[in-house]
């Protein structure tokens, strides 16, 4: 097998891109064997030239009216409402604007907002708020992990309940979860869902899901459901009034907390603000684990720009979305790769024989594209691509058939890994800020 291997990556092109990639004295250094940087994001040298297509970032940017807002903000010098002050605390003028852009605003008030830094602090307050080794907490899986690591880490049970077949939440299952764990005494603190699933792509649609949310409140009424809507712009036009409005259970007063994000369609992924909309006491019980003056001036000012111009923002990130999903299903199909049509602003496909560890890795040191494995997920021939410009997808689409051209079929993850090449591009790889615990397995393991 090391023999097969090592010829996937011949010596001399190897040694030329680890001198040109990383430079020859860094890649024999014994830094590459120190523990990795424990970061959210990697550093921006991983991103050096590379098409990046591995965040749920917007590729077409902010509207311009945003970035004039930081500009101003900026301009202020040492001023009163200058970067070198705390923001307004309660911000409410961003709160009313949130209302008014949801449509809201003659039906709740400020006291139904709460602001974080990105959707993630949020996520991490409801965690913090509704979870303990008391209150378990239940989930869609696959979905987005990192409320799932925060229930784990405040030593609640976590409860996953696999996708249908069409890759959309098992309701009536989580419904009998969520029955039995309220006839033990030990009902949920949390239910999470993404209203458009991370990574597939897909949704429930809204008769469907308001039966389930109201049995819900029905069966189990100290549960609060959390879902996370940071996709909905991106949808088809055609499906975008099928979707659940988890917003018309808080004016209804019910358990319900509807998370949103500017990261994504308004493109203010750097600055990082979120919010949710809730009923007050879910408000209140968030707002004990909030960070003091998260949401920064810069983040305020920008965010108030971008709903100002919410229209326009999102009539052209939509169609620039809706173009760079079509060329990447049109690349796809032609390959034979089968793969999920998303209504999100990411696409999930399936490697078949191919380990996507493998073939994340291959990409981005050996052809510069950075896309996301789908072992996270438990999905080890998978991956996930954010689609992006015209020229990062081409850049992706070469990649991928170059990869898939390597004569990688059957070779785990473990296995590459494991030889004298895959390991020093392992530990090149945990240098440069890959997460450790992907890369790193083979190792741990040789």
């Amino acid at each position: 097998m090391d023999d097969k291997l090592a010829s996937l990556i011949s010596r001399r092109d190897f040694l030329r891109w680890s001198a040109t990639a990383l430079g020859s004295a860094a890649f024999l250094s014994p830094a590459l064997f120190r523990p990795a940087r424990s970061e959210a994001f990697p550093a921006d040298p991983l991103f050096a030239g590379v098409a990046r297509m591995v965040y749920h970032e917007n590729p077409w940017g902010p509207h311009p009216a945003a970035v004039e807002a930081i500009r101003e903000v900026m301009g202020k010098g040492l001023s009163g409402a200058g970067i070198n002050r705390y923001d307004d605390f309660l911000q409410n003028d961003l709160k009313r604007a949130i209302l008014r852009y949801n449509g809201l605003d003659e039906e709740l008030t400020e006291e139904n907002v709460i602001l974080g830094v990105g959707s993630s602090e949020i996520l991490f307050m409801a965690a913090d708020a509704f979870t303990s080794p008391e209150r378990p907490f239940l989930t869609e899986w696959i979905t987005y992990r990192i409320i799932l690591q925060r229930a784990a880490q405040n030593r609640a049970e976590v409860v996953e309940v696999p996708l249908l077949a069409d890759w959309t939440p098992d309701l009536d299952a989580m419904l009998k979860k969520a029955r039995e764990a309220k006839a033990a005494g030990n009902p949920f603190g949390l239910v999470h869902f993404n209203v458009i699933n991370n990574p597939a792509g897909t949704f429930v649609e809204s008769p469907r899901f308001d039966a389930f949310a109201r049995r819900l409140y029905e069966v189990s009424p100290e549960t609060v459901l959390l879902c996370d809507d940071s996709d909905r712009e991106f949808m088809d036009t055609d499906q975008q009034p099928h979707l659940f409005q988890a917003a018309r259970h808080v004016v209804e007063g019910k358990r319900m907390l509807h998370l949103q994000t500017f990261s994504h369609i308004f493109g203010l992924t750097g600055l990082r603000v979120g919010y949710a909309i809730a009923p007050r006491d879910i408000i209140r019980q968030l707002e004990a684990h909030k960070i003091f003056a998260g949401v920064n001036v810069v983040g305020h000012r920008a965010a108030l720009a971008g709903l100002d111009h919410a229209e326009d923002q999102i009539r052209r990130c939509h169609q620039a979305c809706t173009e760079s999903r079509s060329q990447l299903y049109s690349a796809l199909e032609a390959m034979g790769i089968e793969h999920l049509r998303s209504q999100g602003q990411y696409i999930f496909m399936d490697l078949v024989s191919v380990d996507g560890t493998v073939a994340v890795l291959q990409m981005y040191f050996l052809q510069k594209v950075f896309v996301r494995w789908g072992s996270e997920w438990r999905m080890d021939n998978w991956i996930r691509v954010n689609p992006g410009t015209e020229w990062e997808n081409q850049r992706f689409i070469e990649a991928l058939q170059w990869v898939l051209g390597r004569g990688l079929a059957g070779v785990s993850a473990r296995e590459y890994l494991g030889t004298g090449e895959g390991k020093n591009l392992a530990r090149a790889a945990i240098e440069a800020g890959f997460p450790a615990h992907v890369v790193g397995r083979a190792l741990r393991a040789t």
